[in-house]
């Protein structure tokens, strides 16, 4: 049995029919076609319903996919009751512009939801309210969603972040395993082409690993992760931890025996800025690093998210402003030559390290090889090419650069075509060698990092440095925090190097040195760290003593699971401290 193609009824729907568009349904290409989307665009609620003016705007982008569906209560708002009208229109929108959609199963309707029907409460209550009340209603509703978009919509994740309380009431490890089977099932029984994927919020591999365990092997097709917060450690300097991203999770899958070649997915990422112009540039960058990372990473599609808004009242994630007239934001712009340099499905070559502290991707673009380039350093970097090449900024401007002449690299990115062939082949043979940049930390079993107004790192690193200040102790350089501030300030975070940590690297030592600011005002600490079950408190509170000297705490876990969820791995916590303290120094180390 096939799915129905609704492009072939959706004339008789809305009233017009899509055989003479020129742009062909996605039921009318091959297989192969929908595999090389690679760029995308989350939508939510705010903007689902904008997609007329949306999509051409997203076309001409460059984006060929978009992740949203309508959700299961609008498309059936009673039992027995179908109302298409809204998914119908999303899809022929989607269908007139080449741009395939990539759909959720997403929350309960009000019927099917544990929430009393009797009590109106919130909108979340009524539909995101677990355990289901019946999964053969959910089975009905894969169903009747498959039979009808089935040769339009390949590719569906199983609900929007289900591991946050916000999206998902009351819900089991086992509960999501079970929607995520009995999805597979249904879908695959209607068509085998149908791929169904499993998903999480942030980076969340704890998450993923007990739905695999509580049910859910082998009966999904990709995963997809939303790792926002590790955009912003990036553009802090942890470009290496990001590469890491694809590595964390195939271990996590390989661990659980998944297959290895399951594709890996970003189906929302993204980073706010209000319509300033520096912040609006820094969008920009963090949104061709966040592609390109990905790509080379491992993923398969990445999906920035959105296309406009929402507004957070600190700004919002859309590369197109929301100012009533629809104007291009430079992320936008950026998207747009990234696309045509690179194409609709980049093929990843492999890395360059052209010079120390620069970063090089090199991808079989729509024209031929593309080299991606930025520095880490802001002072800038100079590289030289052998032959006359082409540079081409975000914004899309383009120049030649002759050959051996200096090419003044800073943290924006840019591309580089017309590539000497000898670079083209130097990067195919890096493709599958360790990334180059940062030291190796893999023999080592401590790593540390000594605080003060520059941080001195050995394979430890303080991200998120605003919330705390550089001072001098008797000498010592040193950091101290903010308490009094409240929010942040009573934090100081820290990622160790993935080459000394990842998945499956359990057992750690911390060590925190520190001292009171005020020996009059008590002081003390406690650890947050990632755990197998998410992030967690120590429970241990170590207060500090007065005096004049350095004290060194510690904390031994024996579920750590470091690979960045929220961008970083542990932090210390002056939550309940009456007083400050400075830090001098932090070190991790690996208990045999």
């Amino acid at each position: 049995m096939t799915g129905r193609c609704f492009s072939q009824t959706i004339g008789l729907v809305l009233g017009f029919a899509l055989a003479g568009n020129a742009t062909p349904a996605l039921a009318d290409e091959p297989d192969a076609a929908t595999e090389g989307r690679a760029f995308g665009i989350a939508f939510g609620a705010d903007t689902s319903g904008d997609t007329a003016n949306l999509f051409p705007m997203l076309e001409e982008a460059g984006i060929n996919y978009v992740r949203m569906f309508p959700e299961w209560n609008s498309v059936q708002p009673a039992e027995g009751q179908w109302n298409w009208e809204r998914a119908d229109e999303i899809v022929a929108n989607a269908n007139r512009h080449g741009i395939e959609i990539s759909g959720m199963f997403q929350y309960f309707a009000s019927f099917a939801s544990s929430h009393d029907p009797s009590d109106a409460g919130d909108h979340g209550a009524r539909t995101r309210t677990f355990p289901i009340r019946d999964i053969q209603r959910w089975r009905d509703y894969v169903q009747g969603v498959v039979e009808r978009y089935g040769d339009d919509i390949r590719y569906w994740e199983v609900w929007n972040e289900p591991n946050s309380g916000v999206f998902a009431r009351n819900m089991s490890h086992a509960d999501y395993a079970q929607l995520v089977r009995e999805a597979h099932i249904t879908a695959k029984a209607i068509d085998e082409r149908i791929n169904i994927g499993i998903t999480c919020a942030n980076y969340d591999l704890a998450f993923l690993s007990r739905v695999i365990e509580a049910g859910a092997a082998d009966h999904f097709d990709f995963v997809a992760v939303h790792p926002y917060e590790n955009v912003g450690s990036m553009l802090e300097g942890g470009e290496r931890a990001f590469l890491e991203l694809g590595e964390n999770l195939r271990q996590m899958l390989a661990s659980l025996n998944q297959p290895a070649d399951l594709p890996l997915w970003i189906t929302e990422i993204g980073l706010t800025s209000t319509n300033d112009p520096a912040q609006e540039r820094r969008a920009a960058d963090a949104l061709v690093k966040t592609y390109v990372l990905a790509f080379a990473a491992g993923f398969k599609r990445v999906a920035w998210f959105e296309a406009m808004g929402p507004d957070y009242g600190h700004g919002d994630h859309g590369i197109i402003r929301m100012d009533g007239n629809y104007t291009k934001r430079p992320a936008y712009h950026a998207l747009q030559t990234m696309t045509a340099l690179l194409g609709p499905g980049p093929d990843y070559r492999g890395w360059l390290n052209l010079e120390e502290g620069s970063y090089g991707f090199v991808f079989d673009g729509s024209a031929g090889p593309v080299l991606a380039l930025w520095s880490v350093s802001p002072q800038g970097i100079d590289v030289h090419f052998p032959q006359t090449v082409q540079v081409t900024e975000v914004e899309g401007k383009s120049r030649t650069l002759d050959a051996g002449d200096a090419l003044t690299l800073e943290r924006e990115a840019v591309f580089v075509t017309d590539l000497p062939a000898e670079l083209i082949e130097q990067a195919t043979a890096n493709r599958d060698q360790s990334f180059p940049w940062g030291d190796d930390y893999s023999t080592t079993d401590r790593v540390s990092v000594r605080l003060g107004a520059q941080n001195v790192d050995a394979g430890l690193v303080q991200t998120k440095m605003q919330t705390s200040e550089p001072g001098i102790v008797d000498l010592d350089a040193a950091r101290r925090t903010k308490v009094g501030e409240g929010g942040e300030g009573q934090y100081m975070y820290f990622r160790a190097d993935p080459t000394f940590v990842g998945f499956g690297d359990e057992k750690l030592k911390i060590t925190v040195v520190a001292r009171r600011v005020d020996n009059d005002q008590r002081a003390g600490l406690t650890l947050d760290y990632e755990s197998l079950d998410g992030y967690r408190n120590t429970g241990n509170w170590r207060s500090i003593p007065a005096g004049d000297t350095w004290q060194e705490l510690t904390w031994e876990v024996e579920d750590a699971n470091f690979v960045g969820g929220w961008g970083w791995h542990f932090r210390t916590s002056a939550a309940g401290s009456p007083g400050e303290f400075w830090v001098k120094e932090v070190r991790v180390e690996k208990i045999p």
